[in-house]
């Protein structure tokens, strides 16, 4: 395992997990210089930080042989961590973990996770956070139940490819930590709506390997705490044979289950 601090962000690379994010416990004492196209909520993140290199490394890492097609050209800090606002995000992140935690024996089981969406959409997530009408259903490509639906670490391409490029050509995705606790398979064409049982906080697509990390509504601004925005463009042939992969691995999913 390899592991990168630098203030407030960190990233650690192990056999089946790569995260990058805020370190709740660190204070930040470098602040970005001029806020981003998402307004005051956002700040970019200069090219020459090792934050920003932190960032991009674990992105980049996570589009796997897809990254030799994409260029990011920022990344952007989710709030600002001298606001009151933002602060008290931060502080009611940490207290659901250590809440989660005590309920599942210790481990909050905490993640990174990925969001697609348009410009618009994840500006107003990180102003405001998730509302009912990011919430996901069958009739609006949600699958896997009606939630908020995350990519997991290692796939961060599902969710570049579901996010909408703008008139400049570009996608942004959200960079999260998610509280995960004790998953649940979520099968598709699933109506679920909230956790089976007590003994669940999140659903998944697979236990074994999973690609989708399901919040309900209930949870989702509780249990996913967005940390950077990376705004990309991919390359129009690669864009392409991602596309027509990930309708294969959705349709293969739905005849299988």
């Amino acid at each position: 395992m390899a592991a990168v601090r630098d203030q407030q962000v960190s990233i650690s690379v192990d056999d089946d997990e790569i995260r990058t994010g805020i370190e709740l416990d660190d204070e930040v004492t470098s602040r970005p210089k001029r806020a981003s196209f998402f307004g005051d909520a956002g700040f970019r993140v200069e090219p020459e930080s090792l934050e920003f290199s932190v960032v991009v490394g674990s992105f980049l890492s996570a589009l796997g042989a897809a990254r030799t097609g994409a260029k990011v050209v920022d990344v952007y800090r989710c709030g600002d961590s001298e606001s009151v606002g933002s602060r008290a995000r931060m502080d009611a992140f940490r207290i659901h973990v250590e809440a989660v935690a005590r309920k599942r024996g210790g481990n909050a089981n905490v993640k990174q996770g990925w969001y697609g969406g348009s410009r618009d959409e994840i500006g107003a997530i990180v102003a405001h956070g998730f509302s009912g009408f990011k919430v996901a259903t069958p009739s609006n490509g949600g699958a896997w139940g009606r939630g908020v639906h995350l990519s997991a670490a290692k796939h961060a391409l599902d969710a570049v490819m579901g996010a909408e490029e703008d008139e400049d050509a570009m996608r942004h995705v959200l960079m999260c930590r998610v509280i995960l606790g004790n998953q649940e398979v979520i099968r598709p064409g699933s109506e679920q709506c909230y956790p089976s049982s007590m003994e669940f906080d999140s659903g998944v697509d697979s236990l074994i390997e999973p690609r989708k990390y399901i919040f309900w509504g209930a949870y989702m601004n509780a249990y996913i705490f967005p940390t950077h925005t990376v705004s990309i463009k991919i390359d129009p042939l690669v864009q392409g044979k991602n596309k027509f992969f990930l309708q294969e691995l959705t349709r293969l999913f739905l005849v299988i289950f």
